[in-house]
């Protein structure tokens, strides 16, 4: 399995150095932790455990832009801050060692969000949270079963064939991001350096 992962100049420089890219909760923006944490579980009951207690995604791309255009197109912006020094790294990955999840509803986990499987499960689980905000006069997300429901509901970004109108994306130009826990030199396929736009 193909993957493109980017990264900052001193990552690849370790990366060489060592002849392993893994990636630590250092680099985790605190306000994602919690999301970060629901990933590694995930990674962890479906890829197998980190070979480090610490261990946190490392994070690549499958398919940047659908099935006809996986490679990260570095003319775009938003790989890295504009301005940084970077790199693409193309690695050829084993798929057990790999979680593949949609990048579109992966900000759902991101921002505490409902995915719902369908517009009228979507529009019945609003009004409930809608009601039960009034009723207890507290949100939603304070309330176990609700959060529950919140996080079972995250497990539908792993499903790729799923298709709901108005709520993913189209199957043939789906944003498929990767998770893994290391990369290792002998997997490095092509490197390509870049400045971010």
């Amino acid at each position: 399995m193909t993957l493109w992962t980017i990264q900052r100049i001193p990552a690849w420089q370790q990366f060489q150095a060592n002849g392993i890219l893994r990636a630590t909760a250092e680099y985790v923006d605190p306000f994602f932790m919690a999301a970060y944490a629901w990933m590694r579980e995930q990674m962890a009951a479906r890829i197998g455990p980190p070979p480090e207690p610490d261990g946190y995604p490392v994070w690549a791309w499958y398919r940047y832009a659908g099935e006809k255009k996986p490679r990260p197109d570095l003319r775009c912006g938003g790989h890295l801050c504009r301005g940084v020094r970077g790199v693409r790294i193309e690695i050829e990955c084993a798929p057990e060692t790999v979680l593949l999840s949609d990048f579109s509803e992966w900000h759902a986990v991101l921002s505490h969000r409902y995915i719902a499987a369908s517009e009228a499960e979507a529009d019945a689980f609003d009004d409930e949270r809608l009601i039960a905000n009034r009723v207890w006069h507290n949100s939603c997300a304070s309330r176990p079963d609700f959060v529950a429901r919140i996080r079972a509901s995250w497990e539908r970004i792993f499903d790729l064939e799923r298709y709901v109108e108005g709520l993913t994306s189209e199957l043939e130009g789906r944003m498929i991001q990767a998770c893994l826990w290391q990369g290792r030199m002998d997997q490095v396929r092509d490197v390509t350096p870049f400045v971010s736009r």
